[in-house]
């Protein structure tokens, strides 16, 4: 607008200068007041992500907080921000939580621990399938989950994701498992002619995958293991 107003030689004119440099304030002025109200003040802003966060940390309270050193981790993809905004509440509330080393620039290098100096390791996902594939046999806990599913929907799915998860392993195509958590798992499935999975629970899982989508909710879950028995899995705590 300035660049406009110099071009047209309206800076020769002092009261239409004055003028031009009053209007550009206020509109600066009220976006910039705009912005600041929306960054102060979400509660009219907070969509399903946010709501899902907040029930986790309830149901997390809801029993003791551990006084030990936890060690948190995420899986699947970590720019929803899930495993990292728990790493911050479990913070403020005096729990001794913990990321791994290489993530200490972010959060801190008081905050970092390995495995051997902490007494359990917590999973945070909001992918799914990871609850319903997660080895149960060392000791785990599942702490919190949420879904935007009805508890009918959520045990179909969970048991439509094992299900197929076992027959694409079968089929030697393991690489597949991750889209378990895709509304496109039955394109993916036909296009790539994976054998001896069924097309009709894979679209199943289609259409509660583009359900949630279309909610912008998740099926979050935080899983506690010792840290002497908890599986190595591939985990990411950063953006």
């Amino acid at each position: 607008a300035w660049a406009v107003v110099n071009w047209l030689g309206v800076d020769r004119i002092p009261v239409a200068r004055y003028a031009c440099v009053g209007v550009l304030l206020l509109v600066t002025a009220f976006g910039f007041a705009a912005r600041a109200r929306e960054v102060i003040d979400r509660r009219h802003t907070f969509g399903a992500p946010e709501t899902d966060a907040q029930r986790l940390v309830d149901q997390l309270e809801s029993r003791p907080l551990p006084r030990k050193p936890v060690l948190v981790r995420g899986l699947g993809t970590s720019t929803n921000g899930l495993a990292q905004g728990l790493v911050d509440e479990l913070d403020r509330r005096g729990v001794p939580v913990r990321v791994d080393k290489q993530y200490g620039f972010q959060y801190g290098d008081q905050r970092t621990a390995d495995r051997a100096h902490v007494a359990q390791i917590w999973y945070v996902t909001g992918e799914g399938r990871w609850r319903s594939l997660l080895p149960r046999d060392s000791g785990a806990r599942v702490l919190g989950y949420v879904s935007g599913l009805s508890a009918r929907e959520d045990r179909e799915l969970t048991s439509l994701q094992r299900a197929v998860a076992a027959q694409l392993r079968a089929a030697g195509r393991p690489d597949l498992v991750d889209d378990l958590d895709s509304a496109f798992l039955r394109i993916v499935v036909e296009k790539d002619r994976v054998r001896g999975v069924s097309l009709s629970d894979a679209q199943r899982i289609s259409d509660f995958n583009e359900k949630l989508a279309r909610d912008g909710s998740c099926r979050c879950t935080v899983i506690a293991y010792p840290a002497a028995t908890a599986p190595e899995l591939p985990y990411s705590m950063g953006f």
